[in-house]
């Protein structure tokens, strides 16, 4: 993956981001377009530029959250991990497999992102019973999207990190 084609998939996903959470907020809450684009990036390309793109994801949301700077980050460099970690044990080339990967890796993030609230502001920062039953969902129908934006930009794993 070329890093210019990394760089301009990443603005474009924190300006997609940005636009639905300030224009289509039911109540406050939109699917998580950066979550699904990590996901996306994480099984279509390379290592680093997947832990790096997941990072930047991250910090990104890290700016606009109110409660622990930094949270976000980790939350979404561990799933860039565990997607690695399985992605050569599973298959993800189907929309079903991708959906139910970016449904459990939103659960996933809550988790680890509540859990560092738990170790550093020693509470668990808990987000709401609509983000915890909405979000799963409403990111799992928005995955196959951005795999296959991922896939049409070449983000591919095949030498091209």
């Amino acid at each position: 993956m070329t890093f210019l084609r990394l760089v301009v998939f990443y603005l474009f996903c924190v300006t997609a981001h940005w636009w639905l959470g300030t224009h289509f907020a039911p109540a406050g809450i939109t699917p998580s377009i950066l979550l699904a684009a990590t996901v996306a990036v994480a099984v279509a390309a390379g290592p680093l530029a997947a832990h790096a793109f997941g990072f930047m994801c991250g910090v990104y949301l890290d700016f606009a959250a109110p409660h622990l700077f930094g949270g976000y980050a980790l939350a979404f460099t561990i799933g860039t991990y565990l997607i690695w970690f399985f992605k050569w044990r599973m298959d993800f080339s189907n929309p079903a497999s991708q959906m139910v990967l970016a449904f459990m890796l939103t659960i996933l993030t809550g988790v680890i992102y509540g859990a560092a609230g738990m170790i550093f502001m020693n509470k668990f920062i808990w987000r709401g019973w609509a983000y915890t039953i909405f979000m799963p969902f409403a990111n799992a129908v928005i995955a196959p999207v951005f795999f296959a934006c991922a896939r049409l930009l070449a983000l591919d794993s095949e030498g091209n990190d």
